[in-house]
């Protein structure tokens, strides 16, 4: 579901008040997102709201927690 959302259009039409006139709602990246991920199922969890900041263009620091084994590291 991640990977289709930067392909989703920017913006929403809506019909306005005013006659002849159209309303334009855009989304835009909230900046940086901060998650905590927990000791079970660490990396599942942790990129269930990592990966959909990433695809909206925010940047996303990640903490994981201090008793999770390190997976690919040295």
């Amino acid at each position: 579901m991640a990977a289709a959302m930067p392909t989703q259009p920017d913006g929403a039409l809506f019909p306005s008040a005013l006659p002849g006139r159209m309303d334009l709602c855009r989304q835009f990246p909230i900046g940086v997102v901060g998650v905590i991920a927990p000791r079970n199922f660490p990396i599942l969890l942790a990129m269930r709201s990592v990966v959909p900041a990433l695809a909206f263009c925010n940047a996303a620091i990640l903490k994981p927690d201090p008793q999770s084994a390190v997976a690919g590291g040295s």
